[in-house]
């Protein structure tokens, strides 16, 4: 029996990421992926059902992290969180994870992983709030702000974090 590989799996997510972001989910191919993760198509399929699947693969770190940010605790501040650590913090994500945010900021496939971080917002929201609807809106504000300005500024990094900054701090 043949064994999964974390880093023949790590090789497949860059390839995927760098043939999404060049060209977009519809244009790539499991084939040049797999040619710029160094291995056969087959070998892909052992390890993803498919190029949606990838997709999924793809989104999954940053939703992780965005959530560990989201859900510590800091007591001494206002909203339980201090607004200044997240900006760091998520900008610190997007510029690691830069091809990431944009494929997830063009493509119509992230809409459960958007749903998922809305809700996940709102949550932590209504720990602090008790208006719904507010904390709903709230939620949608922030990762649609993400994704907008990484969707218009992915060649400025540095006015992405400035617009994320202001963002963040308009809305807590």
């Amino acid at each position: 029996m043949q064994y999964l590989k974390d880093h023949l799996r790590e090789r497949i997510l860059k390839a995927a990421v760098d043939e999404f972001y060049e060209k977009g989910f519809e244009g790539s191919s499991i084939r040049n992926i797999a040619d710029g993760a160094n291995t056969s198509p087959g070998n892909i399929y052992r390890y993803y059902k498919n190029k949606r699947s990838l997709i999924d693969g793809i989104y999954q770190p940053i939703e992780d992290r965005i959530a560990e940010i989201i859900l510590e605790e800091n007591f001494t501040h206002r909203h339980g969180f201090d607004a200044k650590d997240v900006v760091v913090r998520i900008t610190g994500l997007i510029e690691v994870y830069y091809k990431d945010f944009y494929i997830l900021a063009t493509t119509n496939l992230a809409d459960e992983t958007k749903r998922s971080l809305i809700e996940l917002i709102k949550k932590r929201q209504l720990s602090k709030e008790k208006d719904e609807d507010y904390a709903h809106f709230k939620a949608m504000l922030v990762i649609e702000g993400i994704l907008i300005i990484v969707r218009n500024h992915f060649d400025d990094l540095e006015k992405a974090k400035k617009y994320f900054k202001s963002l963040i701090y308009m809305l807590f």
